[in-house]
């Protein structure tokens, strides 16, 4: 029976992984999000495909406080140029300085929490500004 349950879990852990990733967007216009339940321990990200020079502005708040980053991946490795241990609100801008996949992260601790965010696009800046 422990068996049958190992097997069992593997599968599960794999979806519940795959799940905290989205798919990359332009983010073509703003994007408001409210009232996203972000269970305990768990990971809540959106991700978007920035150019060099391309920025995006983001603000939100969470309750309880939270970790937060802006991170992507390069070969093995997860790249966070923006990372924050708690918090409960955050605003500014990100700019690219490559063509990645950039995604914000939020993990809960041991508590749920409910975040609310808003992304939008900024006039991008050449890069060496």
């Amino acid at each position: 029976m422990r068996d049958r349950r190992r097997v069992l879990a593997a599968p599960l852990v794999a979806l519940a992984l795959a799940s905290c990733a989205t798919e990359a967007n332009r983010l073509d216009a703003a994007k408001v999000v409210t009232g996203v339940e972000i269970a305990p321990y768990a990971i809540y990200q959106e991700c978007i495909e920035l150019q060099p020079g391309e920025r995006i502005g983001y603000r939100f708040n969470v309750e309880p406080q939270v970790a937060f980053n802006v991170q992507f991946h390069e070969a093995n490795a997860i790249i966070l140029p923006v990372s924050v241990m708690r918090t409960g609100e955050e605003a500014g801008d990100f700019m690219a300085d490559r063509a990645q996949t950039y995604c914000l992260t939020w993990e809960a601790g041991p508590v749920a929490a409910i975040l609310n965010y808003r992304l939008q696009r900024l006039p991008a800046t050449p890069l060496g500004e």
